[in-house]
């Protein structure tokens, strides 16, 4: 029986997307699926090792990896309005140069970024790791909060000890 190695980000979308996988809800016939899941930065770099039969990339990374792999014909999430927010507090106005922390230097977000905003000094962390460092236990449900919290929500929330922040 063919096994066939799927990695994912451990993302709402993409838990969403492999739950079928992972909980044994399609019948694969013959072929014996398994799953990994991983921050989108270490995907990328896995990607470019053709280290997986299947896994997912940032799309930004895809024109640097077409030779050797191809996408597949489902299980895209892109688009406008879609990922995670850049943040300020209102009462501070961004400098040409401003610090930001990015989720890595081959992803789609960390290519669009540097396009409008290319004077910003940038880092990249792995999110999800320093996460973990400081609780274990929170790696995969920061990253779902993560999703649902920044990723589709026009602003967070105030209180007398948050600043208030304003989308950009």
């Amino acid at each position: 029986m063919p096994n066939y190695q799927v990695a994912h980000s451990p993302d709402a979308d993409d838990i969403f997307m492999y739950a079928a996988i992972s909980f044994g809800w399609i019948d694969t016939g013959e072929i014996a699926l398994t799953h990994e899941a991983h921050d989108i930065e270490t995907l990328n770099e896995a990607a470019i090792a053709l280290r997986y039969d299947a896994t997912a990339i940032s799309f930004a990374l895809y024109p640097h990896i077409w030779r050797d792999q191809a996408l597949l014909r489902t299980a895209a999430s892109f688009g406008e309005g879609y990922g995670p927010k850049l943040i300020r507090r209102k009462d501070k106005q961004l400098k040409r140069n401003f610090k930001v922390a990015l989720s890595g230097a081959r992803t789609t977000n960390a290519f669009l970024f540097r396009l409008a905003y290319p004077d910003a000094r940038v880092s990249y962390k792995n999110f999800l790791e320093a996460i973990a460092t400081k609780n274990p236990a929170s790696k995969s449900r920061f990253a779902s909060a993560w999703t649902l919290r920044y990723g589709f929500s026009a602003a967070m929330p105030s209180s007398p000890k948050t600043p208030s922040y304003r989308v950009l």
